[in-house]
């Protein structure tokens, strides 16, 4: 009698550990998204933290405020702005300044844990999938 697998079974372990990875898979890129959400709502904070000192300063906020690698913003002072986990060197992050207020939000790619249909932002109201902050002021 020889030894060895049948080709059956050899079948049967090659499909048991495709859907293994299959699924481990799904599980990692998921834990992406969610370590990737989590950095865009620091970013966010950071961001907030930065228009809190610049009113902090000057008693006011800025007047308008440019996205890009810089955000440029009226007095010609410019931030740093962080750049979106997913694209290389651009920022996916949007918002409004104004001398009353901001309101800066990110999009979010679980789309969950967002704040955006709380009213934080008006113009980001109609999708929970954006986090966003606001003047604190």
């Amino acid at each position: 009698m020889k030894k060895g697998f049948t080709l059956i079974e050899l079948l049967i372990a090659v499909a048991i550990l495709a859907v293994l990875s299959v699924m481990g898979l799904g599980i990692f890129a998921s834990a992406q998204r969610r370590g990737r959400d989590a950095r865009r709502k620091g970013d966010m904070r950071a961001i907030q933290r930065a228009f809190e000192q610049y009113y902090s300063e000057n008693m006011a906020y800025p007047a308008s405020c440019g996205f890009g690698s810089t955000m440029e913003i009226a007095t010609g002072e410019t931030f740093l702005v962080p750049s979106d986990p997913v694209d290389s060197g651009d920022t996916q992050y949007s918002g409004d300044c104004t001398v009353d207020g901001y309101c800066v939000c990110a999009y979010l790619e679980s789309e969950k844990g967002g704040n955006a249909s709380d009213g934080d932002c008006d113009s980001f109201s109609s999708d929970g999938a954006y986090f966003c902050v606001e003047n604190l002021q």
